[in-house]
């Protein structure tokens, strides 16, 4: 899994990150072709011109975190080009069945970031968890504050960069120039009208928003500051399967194609896979890393003699600049669980894209490696679950019956476990595949192997990444495989449990449609969507549908 990290981040870092996110919240409306800075300014125009209330909506239709967002799609593809649709009519006029949760229809956006996706969800939660009744009257006047705070903050990060770049330049006088004086006067009215506001003024959809959005900016610097543990790193780099397929890849069977190149090293650690490509003859190797760890990584190339050839930069992928204008090949271990999990593989079709040339027939020049990958499922009995059916001689099904299972699980599974063939449900191609691909829908049959009886209590899910022989010589490619049949990985599989076990047997062919999405609020996170039907005899004996989150 492993990493883009990034650096502990200080208050100029984080009001950074804020700032640069404020710069992209542009939100078209959902009706005309008006655009607003902020979801705060658009929310309140859907609602003065348009009379829409999404919160409203998800009430009236009884709807949940899932139903909003079809509510949010549905109203984008039916807007047209320089023509204005009309609510309620534009609803009026649909069959509105794509509602019901077992409806996959508009549950994939055509622009995962669009900032009414999260505020959708934030709407929904303020249902939930019941804490207002009706937007209060005094909720504008308090974000119109909210957003005079936080441009004043704004300002004052860049009064403090400025500082810190003019003490940096400093001489050897010494002077140091004092932090311009601010104007905290303008600011405490503001807060004073916060603090004196009860919590119900406060507890509005957009300003929930505005709390997951920040909250949002510190699961992903958690998410990268995670990486700077030991632990972590102790792990990956323990993991034999995963690292002898890289060395083996990088050293033996592509060696001649690491001569002489460039590599970039996309989330390098603690350098492992820049060091085996200097080891295999890489002319120049650039690994780049956000988190702590590329401080000791940078103590573990020179230790090792490498620092002439290797060069490690600290910082996002996204942000930095390279010592050259393009690259040869590409490393990266970017998996995560579900394969998917954390969208490091975004970043990875960012520096192709960025680093990389291609020909004239678009074809690139270069590789990136893994170069390929695949992801499959079988259907599985489960037998830990089958604990509860005779304990000490006890019946405790009635302790599992009516969980509902919204997570997914990551474990390693048992093969002996497993009651049909695997079927592969995705492939994605690394060198000519796009950052859309990370969304998907996929249908697939599984074929119960077993002639008595066995349950049908869960999907489990491995991934297979592909190394392949770009040399000329025609060798077996290297396969870094996640399956339960093969030596366990730090990956182990991802477990998808039924809320309905179901009996079967070979008679019987499971057909699944797995839908997979970026959580609109945590886009590092998935949902995935299981529908699946049972048949025997070319009939349908059950159908399901679930959501879990990834």
């Amino acid at each position: 899994m492993g990493g883009i990290v990034r650096r502990q981040p200080n208050m100029a870092d984080e009001w950074a990150d804020w700032e640069e996110e404020e710069e992209i919240q542009q939100t078209e409306c959902l009706f005309c072709s008006d655009v607003f800075e902020g979801v705060t300014a658009a929310v309140k125009h859907l609602s003065s011109k348009h009379n829409f209330d999404l919160k409203q909506v998800t009430q009236t239709y009884g709807l949940d975190m899932y139903g909003a967002v079809k509510v949010v799609n549905f109203l984008r593809q039916a807007k047209q080009p320089h023509k204005t649709i009309t609510w309620p009519e534009v609803f009026e006029s649909t069959d509105l069945s794509f509602l019901q949760s077992s409806s996959e229809q508009y549950l994939i956006s055509t622009n995962p970031t669009d900032p009414l996706l999260q505020y959708a969800c934030s709407s929904c939660e303020d249902i939930e968890d019941k804490q207002i009744t009706a937007p209060p009257p005094a909720a504008s006047a308090l974000l119109e504050e909210n957003e005079a705070l936080a441009a004043q903050v704004r300002e004052l990060t860049k009064l403090v960069e400025q500082f810190q770049a003019k003490q940096k330049n400093q001489n050897t006088t010494g002077a140091a120039e004092e932090i311009p004086a601010l104007e905290f006067a303008a600011i405490k009215p503001s807060a004073t009208s916060l603090n004196q506001s009860s919590g119900a003024e406060l507890e509005n959809a957009a300003a929930r928003f505005e709390r997951r959005r920040r909250e949002k900016v510190e699961k992903d610097s958690g998410y990268f500051e995670s990486y700077a543990r030991l632990s972590i790193h102790y792990d990956m780099l323990a993991d034999r399967v995963r690292t002898d397929s890289y060395r083996d890849c990088i050293e033996v069977l592509n060696r001649s194609l690491f001569e002489g190149k460039v590599v970039l090293d996309v989330g390098c650690g603690t350098g492992i896979l820049s060091m085996f490509a200097a080891r295999a003859g890489a002319k120049q190797v650039i690994g780049v890393d956000s988190s702590d760890i590329i401080d000791k990584a940078v103590e573990i190339v020179k230790a090792n003699g490498l620092s002439d050839k290797v060069t490690l930069i600290k910082g996002r992928v996204e942000q930095v600049t390279l010592p050259c204008d393009h690259v040869d090949i590409i490393i990266s271990e970017w998996m995560g669980y579900f394969l998917l999990f954390e969208s490091m593989l975004d970043t990875v079709l960012y520096a192709r894209d960025k680093w990389m040339t291609k020909d004239a027939q678009g074809k690139l020049n270069g590789h990136v490696f893994p170069n390929r990958a695949t992801m499959l499922a079988a259907a599985s009995q489960l037998n830990r679950l089958a604990f509860w059916d005779n304990v000490y001689g006890f019946d405790y099904r009635s302790i599992v019956k009516g969980v509902v299972h919204r997570d997914a699980e990551v474990e390693v599974t048992d093969p002996a476990d497993l009651i049909s063939d695997f079927a592969e449900f995705k492939l994605l191609d690394m060198e000519t595949g796009s950052v859309s691909d990370v969304q998907f829908r996929s249908n697939f049959s599984l074929h119960i192997r077993s002639a008595t009886p066995v349950v049908f209590r869960a999907i489990v899910v491995h991934f297979d990444c592909f190394f392949d022989d770009f040399t000329g010589a025609n060798k077996e490619a290297v396969v870094l495989s996640t399956s339960p049949l093969n030596t366990p990985t730090h990956w182990r599989q991802t477990v998808f449990v039924l809320d309905q076990p179901v009996t079967v047997t070979n008679q019987h062919t499971i057909h699944v449609t797995l839908t997979c999405t970026k959580n609109p609020l945590y886009p590092r996170e998935l949902d995935v969507c299981l529908e699946y039907e049972v048949h025997a005899n070319g009939h349908a004996e059950v159908k399901g549908v679930q959501m879990y989150a990834v």
